[in-house]
């Protein structure tokens, strides 16, 4: 305990007095020191693709010397390569970690840039539409891109679609760095309920494949392997060929995102590709009511073990794990999530090609879609438990419908109460 304090001592107390020097002289009156989430791919590059739109109309963040460093870990070196043609972002180093804890000891927190406010997902929609490209390719980098193309004998001019399942293998080889989850937990397994099998994603990727796309499965790791019969299903996360340069490539140039709420739907996003959802978290069906995502999902229900009984929007959104983002919290009340069924995805998937293709949707399923987003709303703005779990204070609804796929509504009406 003593050798602790001499510690602190010596790391804080005694260069103060120099920094108040410096703060005095205006030394530092622009400075601002930002680490970024680099272990999560969808983190850091809707955090640094956000900044850089803001910085095209707020001239007082673009005045800002703002020193961006990354974690030990970083999950895509392709997004930092692109990245750092337009700012600079330094390796994590002990130094600029020090002086990170430096200000929040001495609670000089202004120095400290919080650059989640300026996320892809905060931008207002116009901003968004009308914003600049900032992920491109050097000629060398296209040229390694065709080559994978060829050795798979796929004309990097046709189409494709990218897939992705979340499972638990990436976090799983996240625990090497022991951090990045909450103190009460001892690894990422808190996120196992939002995992689900590729196997329930097959119907629709051979359904894809017969109207003439190829579905690439993303990921850089993966618990199952795809050995189906269509040659137009690349089990890429398995393959010899997965790397950062084609991960970042095939996704931001894909027709269309369809999979997981994972990071790497992110991805195509910036590149202003729709991104498709299934299985979402039912914590975060709130969150479809505003921001930058216009596009139909899917979701979780939530399961009661006690009664076999699904839960309606109102009891879901009345429970105690209404907005929990946390596995062992489902566990302790009692409930389980149930991921989409092959034909709840299927389903989907046809209705994203008709979307793709400028289909309108059917009166009916119009009508089905303002059912949802009504009752959703009201049970809402009525749940006691809104502002209570989760630690989020902030919870609020949008303007936007909340675009739930009408074939999972029909299939789903026991639970629109």
């Amino acid at each position: 305990m003593l050798l602790k304090k001499i510690l602190r001592f010596i790391l804080y107390y005694i260069p103060y007095p120099i920094f108040k020097i410096i703060e005095k002289l205006g030394l530092v009156t622009n400075l601002r020191i930002c680490k970024l989430h680099s272990q999560r791919i969808g983190h850091y590059a809707a955090d640094i693709n956000g900044y850089l739109v803001n910085c095209e109309t707020d001239k007082k963040l673009s005045n800002l010397n703002i020193i961006f460093f990354l974690e030990r870990f970083v999950a895509n070196k392709q997004i930092l390569k692109i990245l750092n043609k337009q700012i600079n972002i330094y390796k994590y180093n002990f130094i600029l970690e020090y002086i990170l804890k430096f200000f929040i000891f001495w609670n000089k927190e202004k120095y400290i840039f919080e650059i989640g406010p300026y996320s892809l997902m905060n931008l207002k929609y116009e901003n968004y539409l009308n914003s600049k490209n900032y992920f491109n390719f050097k000629e060398d980098e296209i040229v390694k891109v065709n080559s994978f193309f060829n050795k798979i004998n796929l004309n990097y001019k046709n189409k494709w679609i990218c897939f992705h399942n979340r499972d638990e293998e990436y976090l799983k080889s996240m625990i090497k760095f022991n951090s990045g989850w909450p103190k009460k937990h001892k690894d990422w397994s808190y996120h196992d309920h939002r995992n689900f099998k590729f196997q329930s994603m097959e119907k629709a990727a051979l359904f894809f494949s017969e109207h003439n796309y190829n579905v690439f499965r993303m990921g850089s790791v993966s618990s199952e392997i795809y050995k189906g019969p269509s040659k137009k299903i690349y089990d890429y996360v398995n393959s010899e060929y997965q790397n950062d340069l084609n991960d970042v490539y095939l996704l931001l140039n894909c027709e269309f995102y369809f999979g997981s709420d994972s990071g790497l739907n992110v991805i195509p996003i910036i590149s202003k590709k729709p991104s498709y959802i299934i299985n979402l978290q039912p914590a975060q069906i709130y969150t479809r009511s505003y921001g930058i995502i216009k596009y139909p999902f899917i979701f979780k229900k939530i399961k009661s073990k006690s009664t076999g009984k699904l839960l309606t929007v109102t009891e879901m959104l009345n429970s105690n794990i209404a907005f929990s983002g946390d596995a062992y919290e489902f566990q302790k009340e009692n409930f389980e999530l149930v991921s989409n069924s092959h034909d709840e995805v299927l389903n989907f998937a046809m209705e994203c090609l008709k979307e793709y293709r400028g289909e309108k949707l059917s009166k009916e399923d119009i009508e089905l879609q303002d059912e949802f987003d009504n009752i959703y709303k009201a049970a809402f703005r009525k749940s006691s438990v809104v502002n209570l779990s989760g630690g989020n204070k902030n919870r609020y609804l949008g303007n936007l419908k909340i675009k739930v796929s009408p074939s999972f509504i029909k299939s789903n009406l026991n639970i629109m109460k």
